[in-house]
């Protein structure tokens, strides 16, 4: 009964700092220099990025979208530092992801920005 409780008060708080998050202006945008990948306002520049993509997993009957932005595997470091992540990934390499709950018109938001990602390639490769 404790942990209900607590996983309550957990998930209400969470709810509330997407929304105060939302309400401050901050959130996932880019522009010419980045991508803002979360509420926090950690960013991955747009020469840092190897690949977005879109991932979906499901587990226990729940599924979760994401769009996912990987980063080089020579500029993780500094991603991971810039971030302040604790510990450098061993298992898997790091990539920025965009929870979809965490946004509103995520699939408008993915088209968009992959979008701009084709032609900012575009434009740099002339």
């Amino acid at each position: 009964m404790l942990g209900s409780i607590i996983f309550i008060f957990l998930l209400f708080l969470n709810s509330y700092q997407n929304f105060s998050s939302r309400k401050r202006g901050e959130g996932v945008y880019w522009d010419e220099k980045r991508v803002v990948v979360d509420l926090t306002g950690n960013s991955i520049f747009w020469d840092e990025i190897e690949e977005i993509g879109f991932y979906k997993q499901s587990f226990f009957g729940m599924t979760t979208k994401s769009t996912y932005i990987r980063v080089f595997i020579y500029k993780e470091e500094q991603v991971r530092l810039r971030h302040k992540l604790p510990l450098k990934n061993i298992f898997w390499r790091y990539s920025g992801n965009i929870d979809w709950n965490t946004i509103e018109k995520p699939k408008e938001m993915h088209e968009a920005l992959m979008q701009f990602c084709e032609e900012k390639n575009n434009s740099n490769s002339i």
